[in-house]
C-alpha cells in the first residue's frame, strides 16, 4: 500500500491504542512484521497546553517508521496546531481520529462525535491537510453514530476530497463501542465508493482473519489492535500469510516472558521507573495470558513498583514453568 509516497509493505497496521501503541511497543511491532505502526492518540487540546505527557508522546524511534501520529481535535484551528507541533518530529504520516467512541474524548468535540456534524468534519479535515503540507494525512472513522446513522461514507467522500491519502474504517458504530461484531461488509461499501485506499479495522484475531478481511471486502491493508497486545507475533503470523509463506507457530512461553521482560525494560527506560513499572504491570498480565498458573503470576505482577521487582518476578516464574 502506497500512502502519499510513504510505502506500507506489508499491508498491516497497529491501530492507535491509549496506553499501548508507545514507542517500545511500535517498534516490537516493527520488528515482528507490522507494515506501519500508529501512535497513541493526542489531544490537540493536550498539544495546545504543552502537556508533559502528550510530548512525551512525540518521541520516535528511527527504526519503528513508517510511524504515524494520530491527532484528535474538536475544531480546525486545535487540528492545525496539533500538526504543526507533530510536524517536527518526523512522523511519516498523520492521523486525525473521528472514531474514538469514549465519553472523554466525545465531550471534548473530538473522535467519532464529529461524525454528526459532517460540515465540522470537512472544516478539521481541510485545516489538518493543509497545515501537514507535504506530510500525508489519512482518517479513522466509524461507520456512524448509530445504527439509524451510518455515515461513513459522506464523511469519506469528504476526506478524499479534503487530500486525505486514506480511511481507516472501524466497521462499528460509535454507540456499539467494543460490543457485538464488527460489519465488514461496511468496509467493502467504502471500498467501492471513494478513490482512495481503505484500510479495514474490526475483528482481526488472527491470520486468517487478515486474508478473509482482504478477500471479502478487497481493502488495501488491515488494522489490527487489541489482540496485539497479548500477541504481537499476529504481525508475522500475517506477514508469512500474505507472503503465502509458510505460517509460523506461537511463541513457546520462554520467548513470551524474555519480550515481555524486554518490553517492561524499554517502559522503564521511556517513562522513568514509576511510570514504567505501572505499564509494565499490564504487559505481564498480557503476555503471560494462557500460561500456567498465570493469574497468580499476574495477582504478583500487579504489584511490582521496580525493574528489579519484575526481573526477579519474571525469572522466579521461568523456573516454575520450566519445573
Amino acid at each position: 500500500m502506497n500512502l502519499g509516497g510513504v510505502r506500507v509493505d506489508p499491508p498491516t497496521v497497529l491501530a492507535p491504542m491509549a496506553g499501548t501503541t508507545l514507542r517500545p511497543f511500535r517498534r516490537l511491532c516493527r520488528d515482528l512484521g507490522a507494515g506501519l505502526v500508529c501512535g497513541e492518540m493526542i489531544s490537540g487540546m493536550a498539544l495546545r497546553y504543552a502537556n508533559r505527557k502528550t510530548a512525551r508522546m512525540l518521541a520516535l524511534d528511527p527504526l519503528e517508521r513508517p510511524v504515524s501520529f494520530q491527532i484528535a481535535a474538536g475544531s480546525p484551528d486545535v487540528a492545525a496546531e496539533a500538526v504543526g507541533d507533530i510536524l517536527p518530529t518526523g512522523a511519516d504520516l498523520i492521523d486525525i481520529n473521528m472514531g474514538c467512541p469514549v465519553p472523554k474524548v466525545r465531550k471534548s468535540g473530538a473522535g467519532a462525535i464529529l461524525m454528526t456534524d459532517p460540515p465540522l468534519a470537512r472544516e478539521i479535515m481541510d485545516a489538518a491537510v493543509e497545515a501537514a503540507g507535504t506530510t500525508p494525512v489519512t482518517v479513522k472513522l466509524r461507520a456512524g453514530w448509530d445504527d439509524d446513522r451510518t455515515n461513513f461514507m459522506e464523511i469519506a467522500e469528504a476526506a478524499a476530497e479534503a487530500g486525505c491519502v486514506a480511511v481507516a474504517l472501524h466497521a462499528r458504530t460509535a454507540e456499539q463501542m467494543y460490543s457485538g461484531r464488527a460489519h465488514w461488509p461496511w468496509i467493502a461499501e467504502l471500498v467501492r465508493g471513494v478513490p482512495v485506499p481503505v484500510i479495514g479495522n474490526g475483528d482481526v484475531r488472527s491470520h486468517g482473519d487478515c486474508l478473509r478481511m482482504m478477500e471479502d471486502t478487497d481493502c488495501a491493508a488491515v488494522m489490527i489492535g487489541r489482540v496485539t497486545q497479548g500477541d504481537p507475533w499476529i504481525f508475522q503470523r500475517c506477514a508469512a500469510a500474505l507472503r503465502g509463506e509458510p505460517v509460523p507457530g506461537p511463541p513457546d512461553w520462554t520467548e513470551r516472558l524474555a519480550t515481555a521482560q524486554r518490553m517492561c525494560e524499554d517502559l522503564v527506560e521511556e517513562l522513568g521507573e514509576h511510570t514504567g513499572c505501572l505499564h509494565a504491570r499490564r504487559v505481564l498480565g498480557w503476555f503471560s495470558k494462557g500460561m500456567a498458573d498465570a493469574a497468580r503470576f499476574r495477582d504478583r505482577a500487579h504489584q511490582v513498583s521496580t525493574l528489579d521487582e519484575v526481573r526477579n518476578l519474571v525469572g522466579s516464574y521461568s523456573r516454575e514453568l520450566a519445573e
